[in-house]
């Protein structure tokens, strides 16, 4: 521990949106609970094991804090990232960056991560284990913070994804408008609701239908930036 300077908490329960529901009266927990360990050197750093999928930490040292781009990520553990130990101001290291800094490849980048996402919900369908509605809550708000990094949108909140989301897609699609409100509500008051595998399955085409639209939209977006069409 001599190497560890800080411990940040970021992610979710940074920001108080950490979920966590009641379940045969027992609290289950959703969401990761995630850290940053700042650290003097990093090649002496060893792996830790929680013993808990939940439970991930990161590690990182002061010059690379100085150095990080314009991510997502960067903007939300500069914004709301929690020390718990250590240096209070390690955080300041952090280049000071706007949502609107964010490059759009990176929300790309983040759909196409949430593809697989989508193929493993679909493996646990065929293998007939448990899916809970919050799955597909996620989905569709991880959807969106994709098409928010696009627009030069982007916020970390639900409630200002939520504002933010509204004002992009107003007067368009109603029923994907209609769906992410949903998952809103949903996600806000999860509950751990279990769902049949037929109707899951027919959520997950319903949901595959608006990630492959968007996901063509948006390729055809960083493709004609490079002077690419898509055919």
């Amino acid at each position: 521990y001599g190497n560890l300077e800080t411990l940040v908490l970021v992610g979710s329960f940074a920001r108080d949106e950490g979920i966590v529901y009641q379940r045969n009266g027992e609290s289950k927990l959703i969401s990761d609970i995630e850290f940053w360990g700042v650290v003097k050197n990093m090649p002496a750093v060893k792996r830790l094991n929680f013993g808990n999928p939940n439970f991930t930490i990161s590690f990182t040292t002061r010059a690379h804090l100085k150095r990080l781009k314009p991510y997502i990520y960067t903007v939300e553990v500069k914004k709301y990232g929690k020390v718990l130990w250590g240096d209070a101001n390690i955080l300041g290291l952090i280049p000071e960056y706007s949502y609107e800094d964010i490059d759009p490849l990176d929300g790309f980048i983040l759909l196409n991560n949430r593809l697989v996402e989508q193929l493993i919900i679909l493996n646990k369908i065929e293998d007939n284990r448990v899916i809970n509605r919050y799955d597909f809550d996620k989905s569709y708000i991880q959807l969106i913070n994709s098409i928010l990094v696009l627009k030069k949108r982007y916020r970390s909140l639900y409630a200002e994804k939520q504002e933010e989301f509204s004002r992009v897609y107003e007067n368009k699609d109603m029923g994907f408008l209609n769906k992410i409100q949903q998952a809103f509500e949903s996600i806000k008051q999860p509950s751990g609701t279990v769902i049949r595998q037929d109707e899951a399955l027919e959520k997950w085409r319903e949901a595959r239908g608006y990630f492959r639209k968007i996901w063509t939209e948006e390729a055809g977006f960083i493709l004609n930036k490079k002077g690419v069409t898509l055919d």
